[in-house]
């Protein structure tokens, strides 16, 4: 052969070669949705006396290298670096130090893991569990996350302690949330175990406060040689907000005006007139706004009317107290300048806010309720004897008028309505009148219809293994609506009934209001505050139209 041929043969082969060794994905045929799995390990899960200084895992597909890195958590923690060799679908793991003497090990494969050509995570983590010594440790803990988008999500373990910080401490064990919400620890020492839940977008195993969002448990969990397995951990995530809002700014939009400017959302339920002073130091004056409300200012804003202006010459503060956050953290007192403005009000106040909104339908018989929301301030108490509310055939219906702030208020009817009826409320525009005197002299008409009583459905059942002294509470809520939640006691030897409730799909879950406040608590993660024991209903209840739900069994001994 001559050269020259010999030349583009060995070109050729090698081409041929390269083209074998490359993956590739199959061409046709339907959506690779199958995710990777685990077929062997080694060790064997729940070897003893393990010596070795390498462990080793084979997939189901070919997987990414940088995404099982990525996933891979062991507990105890360990010693020095891993080497990661790769051979195919499996990945041989050499630790440079090592594992102790007389330790179980637990190395978990997250669902983070995807598959080389299609993405695919792992439905389910994976837990190799071995020991050094002749006995593994046999402590489990099994819980459930209840989010829409459990994915990613991490569960932490740690020696319970009143010292316990996990914005620093990071954990004696580690799990990842499967894709249902489910996680298990294997292999757990005898202890008491704090588990917390936290959606660990740094990987570093610490908890931020205000970055990532955590699971708080309703109790510390104790493993023992004799009582190895604990059930029933349930969480529901929330942010964790530790910072105290501040007044940042005070600028005067017109001469009656100040847009008072806080560095997070103040919680405007404990804000009003008595939260604020106006305070003219060259002319040594304290001033209080004559209205203070939330009108269409942004999140962190809130509004204040003045009795007078203020001279662009004197140095003028706004002064703030007991400001609190939606979360409870309060700042004392705190200070802003006030950027004065000597523009002239001219506007008269708009009717920014109608929940629901006008001509609404299908609104409830017994529990009604309208919010009216102004951008001005204005008299609301003057307001509340002219607004009345008639049904269809003008007969005057009472209502209770309540001041939200100063220019917002509600109006619910003091008796039950009428089925499947138009209802009106109305008042004069005229008595709307901001500090400037604006005003619009009309009256203003609002309509709803009350929802068609006959449409409505009813679940009823009976609540058993549940503790009387912890006052259960049971929760329905719709999984096509988040406005339909109803929320009942049960009563008598555990029998519960939900009437008047809307047709559609259902989740029913209980839990322990201890403080009796209405709302399943969080929980705090330190100091450690557990959150309130709830478990949900596993099936989901349909509830037809006129055909009400009977004999529901829920059975909630598992809440201990």
């Amino acid at each position: 052969m001559k050269p020259t041929k010999i030349v583009l043969f060995i070109c050729s082969c090698l081409i041929i070669l390269q083209g074998c060794a490359n993956q590739q994905a199959p061409s046709g045929g339907d959506v690779d949705r199958i995710p990777p799995r685990i077929v062997r390990c080694f060790p064997d899960s729940n070897s003893i006396d393990f010596k070795k200084d390498y462990v080793e895992f084979r997939f189901s597909k070919y997987v990414d290298k940088r995404s099982f890195r990525d996933a891979l958590f062991i507990s105890p923690t360990i010693d020095g670096e891993m080497d990661f060799s790769w051979s195919g679908k499996s990945v041989e793991i050499t630790f440079e130090k090592g594992f102790k003497p007389n330790r179980t090990y637990n190395l978990t494969v997250g669902t983070d893991v995807v598959d080389y050509f299609a993405k695919n995570r792992m439905a389910k983590s994976y837990t190799l569990t071995f020991s050094t010594g002749p006995t593994i440790d046999k402590g489990v803990i099994e819980g459930m996350v209840y989010e829409d988008k459990p994915s990613g999500v991490m569960a932490y373990a740690y020696i319970a302690s009143d010292t316990l910080d996990i914005t620093k401490h990071k954990p004696e064990y580690v799990s990842q949330v499967g894709e249902k919400g489910d996680f298990r620890f294997n292999g757990l020492a005898p202890a008491t175990y704090r588990v917390f839940v936290v959606k660990d977008d740094f990987k570093d195993f610490l908890f931020h406060p205000e970055k990532n969002l955590i699971g708080v448990p309703s109790r510390d969990v104790t493993i023992s040689a004799t009582d190895t397995l604990y059930t029933g951990l349930h969480y529901f995530l929330t942010q964790i907000d530790t910072v105290k809002p501040r007044l940042v700014s005070a600028n005067m939009t017109d001469r009656f005006h100040v847009l008072a400017g806080f560095s997070e959302e103040p919680d405007v339920t404990r804000l009003g007139l008595d939260n604020f002073s106006i305070i003219d130091s060259t002319r040594g004056k304290t001033f209080k706004p004559v209205y203070a409300f939330k009108g269409k200012a942004k999140p962190t804003e809130y509004v204040l009317t003045v009795s007078e202006p203020f001279s662009d010459s004197n140095k003028v503060y706004l002064k703030a107290e007991h400001v609190f956050d939606k979360a409870g953290n309060g700042t004392a007192v705190d200070f802003a300048s006030v950027l004065t403005n000597q523009k002239g009000d001219t506007s008269a106040p708009q009717l920014i806010r109608l929940d629901p909104p006008n001509r609404a339908i299908d609104q409830p018989l017994d529990t009604a309720h309208m919010v009216f929301g102004f951008d001005d301030g204005f008299a609301v108490d003057s307001l509340k004897s002219s607004i009345a509310m008639t049904d269809t055939t003008k007969n005057t219906v009472p209502i209770k008028i309540v001041k939200i702030d100063d220019a917002a208020f509600s109006v619910t009817p003091a008796q039950k309505l009428k089925s499947n009826t138009i209802y009106k409320i109305t008042f004069p525009f005229n008595k709307v009148r901001d500090k400037a005197g604006n005003s619009i002299d009309s009256l203003y008409e609002y309509r709803f219809t009350t929802a068609n009583d006959l449409d409505n459905t009813g679940v009823h059942g009976k609540l058993t293994g549940f503790d009387e002294t912890k006052n259960p509470t049971l929760v329905l809520s719709s999984l096509e609506n988040a406005h339909f939640v109803y929320i009942t006691l049960p009563g008598r030897e555990g029998v519960f009934n939900f009437d008047k409730i809307k047709p559609g799909k259902y989740k029913l879950y209980c839990f322990y209001d201890i403080n009796k406040n209405g709302v399943c608590d969080v929980g705090f993660p330190a100091p450690f505050k557990p959150a309130e024991q709830f478990t949900f209903m596993a099936d989901t209840i349909s509830a037809p139209a006129r055909w009400a739900v009977t004999d529901v069994a829920f059975d909630v001994s598992g809440m201990k």
